[in-house]
């Protein structure tokens, strides 16, 4: 890991799309660098000396379907409390506004609920993987959250993760 306060990245892509992420991570995998994603929330651990960093922060749509919710890479757990609590339902979450949904998920997720509903991780139902694949189909794949797990390290960046909540 590297604390943002030591080197910088050659590169900062800011993403509006998910075809800007696969450009991005096609472009670094053709010149051989690391990628790290910087999703919406804070983080000392910000960018690779010598890599790209990708900021996820213009893809924070929060969408609720009965029980689930699907949010983009740069949505922080405010935006995705504000939209559960409109229907009525919680999740376990970060326990700061400002927390970047993807980090605190695939890291585990500790916040105020994780007693009562388990880890951030927990809820994960399955997420977006985005590759820098070329064709259409294998660019982004939706897949489970047991698949994402067993996913080997550096696979592709997640996009889109799909959490389910509870009733308060």
């Amino acid at each position: 890991l590297f604390h943002s306060g030591i080197g910088a990245p050659d590169a900062i892509v800011r993403a509006g799309s998910v075809a800007d992420v696969q450009a991005a991570v096609r472009w670094a995998a053709a010149s051989g660098r690391a990628v790290m994603a910087r999703g919406g929330g804070h983080s000392a651990w910000g960018e690779v000396p010598g890599g790209l960093t990708i900021d996820l922060a213009a893809l924070s749509d929060v969408r609720v379907d009965g029980t689930l919710v699907s949010v983009g890479g740069g949505a922080v757990w405010g935006a995705v409390a504000q939209a559960l609590a409109a229907h009525g339902l919680g999740i376990s979450s970060g326990d700061t506004a400002s927390v970047g949904v993807g980090g605190l998920t695939l890291g585990g997720g500790i916040g105020w609920m994780a007693r009562a509903w388990g880890l951030a991780a927990d809820q994960l139902f399955g997420a977006q993987l985005v590759t820098g694949a070329y064709d259409t189909e294998g660019a982004s794949v939706t897949i489970d959250a047991v698949a994402l797990l067993g996913e080997p390290a550096n696979s592709g960046l997640v996009d889109d993760p799909i959490c389910a909540a509870t009733g308060n």
